[in-house]
This record gives C-alpha cells, structure tokens and sequence, in this order.
C-alpha cells in the first residue's frame, strides 16, 4: 500500500503520487469535519446529498490510484505527469463544487485551489504546471459568477460580526462577516498544514536523494582508484616476470654450486620457496578473471585460507576457531581471499613478535558471514576512522594500500570491514562482515550505486 515515504526520487511525478494518497486522507477528513460544523455547529441547511457524493469521490480516486502506482514502474516520465494532472484534476472538480454548492468564490475556502497547484508546481514540468493553472483560475472564475448563494447560519452570529468589524459602527457590517474572517482563519490553517507538511517532506527527501548521490560520487571515485591500482598491478606482475626467472635460475645454480655448505643450502631453499611464492601470486593475478571454482563448506574454505597464510607466514602463530562458519557451499572470488589475507599479514605484523597468538574466528549470523581477527598489536588508533581512504602505513616498509584494498574488495560484495579495540587488554579487532548470499556458488558482482 503506497504511503507518504515512497522508494520514488524526491521531486518526481512518483514521488508525489505516493505522497497524494495520505494527503487526500486529511482532505477527506477535514472537509467532512468544516461541514459537520456548518451544518451540526451553525445550523446551516447545505445541499448534504450532494457535497457528501463530492467527497465520496476521493476516496474512490485513492483507490484508482493505488491500483495506477503498481503499473507505473517502468514507464517513462510523461505517464507519471499525465497521472498526477489527472489525479489533481480530480481534486480540483470535488472542491470546485463544495464551493459551488457554498458560495462560490465568496467561500473563505475559495484558495484551497492553490493547493493543488503547489503540488504540481514543485514536481511537475512547465506545460504541466500551466494546465493546471488555466484548471484553477477557471474554476475560480466560474465560481464567481456560477454558485449556490452560502446560506444563512440559524446560529445569531452578530457578537462574532461585532468582534471582527473593520471599522466602528458594527451595525453597518453585514450579516456573516465573522463568520467569513473565522472561515478565513480555518482555510489558512488547513492550507498551511498540507503544504507545510508537503514542503517539509520534499526538502527532508531532497537532503536524503543528494546525500545518497554523494555516498555515489565517493565510491565511484574509490572505485577508479582501485581501477588504476589494478592496471598498475597488472603492469607490474608482466613485468616482474623476467626477474623473478633469472633469480631463481640464479638461486638453483647457486645451490648447485655450493652443496657442500649446509647453512648455505637452508638460506637459498627459502629464497627459493619465496621465490616461488611470488611466481603464484604472480599466476593469481592472471587468473583472477577466471570463473568461480568448486564450491566449499564455509568452515573448510576458512581453513584452506588459514593454512594457506601459515605457508606464508610460517613464524607467525594463528589459532582458529570456526566451529559457527557452518556448512553451507560457498565459492568466493579471489579477491577477497587476498583481502583476507592481507588483514591477517596486517595483524601479524603489528602483534610483537613471540607474543599471544593471532585469534582467527568465523560464525554465522543469520544471512551474514561474521569473521573476526584479534591481535595484541598497539591498537587501531586513527585508521579505525580512516578505513575507506588510502593512509599513510603504520609500518615503517608500508606502502599504505593494504587496508584500503582490503577494505574495497569486502565492500565490494556489500560487507563491511571495522577495526576497534580489544575489550580484554591491547590489542586491535578486525571485524568483517559479509552477505553469505555474495559468496555462494558462481561469480560474486559488483553493488550498483
């Protein structure tokens, strides 16, 4: 059912149609109430029948509207406008004979016929807003000369005269003038109320769309940094390449030279293995357009990861708990993996070294994927504040994208990655929190601003 907050763009023909709805409630509801008091309060014999028909008609148009709002979706911005000139034509010929069946143009309420126009003003375009102006001033106009006179109240309302003569010599003001100025009073209340509250709700909406378009702007920008980051990765890896062959040429040649020297032999394996390491990460890199692979329980693909960093950081200790990650098949991109990794290098590196081990856990809660990683490091500290812009490492050989990527690649899928202090002593918590249903099986794609 539409209400007064609509999903619609602030200042659209959507946008208004959704906000018409409880609009014409309080319309509905304030017209029965000013002629319940004319004809219960004064006393004054109304043609009932006909102006109860009149506002019969509202609700009815509320209800052609609502079934009208679920087939706009999808249509162009013309059929909405068309829509919201037909619907406040509507209102404009119910009020049109209240006041007709009133006084006329004589009728204190006579301006409600701005309201519509208001609307129309603030969402529709020029043409539009010129027929509705032409609808207005005819029914004024016609009102002026075509009107049922308004009819005597029972009530004596000469005390009410008195109270409002313009000048001294109250006798000479004529009968009703009270009446009028009291009747005046009420239109403008109700004329304030609905555009106040119209107006209110468009600006509050408006904040609301340019600080949405803003979030926008910020990440596209974030995204085009990680598009340079990329391609500069992807320039490096190609050209790394050669090195990394004629190093490990050298490292084997080296070893073969030299088997007699066992220390030497130890130092040049390791070389060797982080040698190879690179060349893998090298390969990943190039893979990293290639299809989803086989889907894994989330605890044992938390697992792989973990022992997969041990093989990187071998002298750093991590214990795992993942006994809440479940079952349920997962298949994340690549990326994120490295991102994962890259928090938990992070984390070893601002733990002392011989201290408490890392602590890696992962839990399901509910849709959502909860993994956490707690070091005794000096804490997050301004980067805590500053996670989703590049920052100046806190290591002495940081290059300072690490957080950043990390960061991005988790946003990415919709998580978000937090750090803040540890409640049991010193120390830093990583927290990231992913949408299972962006991990499962296939390739993960990207939000859309």
């Amino acid at each position: 059912m539409p209400t007064s907050t609509s999903p619609a763009a602030p200042g659209t023909p959507t946008a208004l149609l959704h906000r018409l709805v409880p609009l014409r409630r309080f319309e509905v509801a304030s017209q029965l109430a000013v002629l319940l008091a004319a004809t219960l309060g004064l006393g004054m014999p109304l043609p009932l029948p006909v102006m109860l028909s009149a506002i019969g008609v509202l609700p009815l148009a509320n209800l052609v509207l609502r079934r009208q709002l679920r087939s706009l979706a999808g249509r162009d911005a013309a059929a909405g406008e068309k829509l919201v000139l037909a619907q406040l034509a509507v209102d404009v010929a119910v009020l049109a004979v209240l006041l007709y069946c009133a006084g006329g143009s004589a009728n204190p309420f006579v301006s409600m016929l701005l309201v519509p126009l208001t609307l129309v003003a603030a969402s529709l375009s020029a043409p539009y807003v010129a027929a509705m102006a032409a609808l207005t001033l005819g029914a004024y106009s016609l009102l002026m000369v075509v009107y049922h006179p308004l009819p005597t109240p029972r009530l004596d309302l000469s005390p009410l005269d008195a109270l409002f003569a313009p000048a001294e010599g109250s006798e000479h003001v004529h009968s009703g003038f009270g009446l009028h100025v009291v009747g005046m009073w009420f239109n403008f209340v109700a004329s304030a109320t609905v555009v106040g509250i119209f107006v209110t709700r468009l600006a509050r909406a408006l904040r609301e769309r340019e600080q949405a378009l803003a979030e926008a702007r910020e990440q596209a920008l974030r995204h085009e940094h990680l598009i340079g980051i990329a391609t500069l990765a992807a320039g490096s890896a190609h050209k790394l390449g050669t090195p990394l062959s004629t190093l490990a040429v050298t490292l084997h040649e080296l070893r073969r030279e030299r088997p007699d020297d066992a220390e030497l032999q130890d130092e040049l394996a390791l070389l060797e293995d982080q040698v190879g390491r690179c060349k893998t990460i090298l390969k990943e890199i190039a893979a990293a357009a290639e299809p989803a692979r086989t889907p894994l329980p989330v605890a044992d693909w938390l697992a792989a990861l973990a022992d997969e960093w041990q093989v990187i950081r071998p002298r750093a200790r991590l214990v795992c708990d993942l006994s809440g990650a479940g079952t349920a098949p997962v298949a994340p991109e690549r990326a994120l993996e490295n991102a994962l990794l890259n928090l938990l290098d992070n984390a070893a590196d601002a733990t002392p070294e011989g201290g408490e081990p890392l602590r890696f856990t992962g839990r399901i809660d509910g849709d959502r994927l909860i993994l956490s990683i707690a070091d005794r490091g000096p804490g997050p500290g301004a980067l805590g504040q500053r996670l989703g812009a590049p920052v100046a490492s806190s290591k002495r050989d940081g290059l300072g994208i690490g957080y950043f990527l990390a960061n991005a690649a988790v946003e990415r899928l919709g998580g978000q990655v937090s750090l803040v202090p540890r409640d049991d002593g010193p120390g830093t918590l990583t927290r990231i929190d992913l949408p299972l249903i962006r991990l499962g099986p296939g390739p993960a794609t990207p939000d859309t601003p």
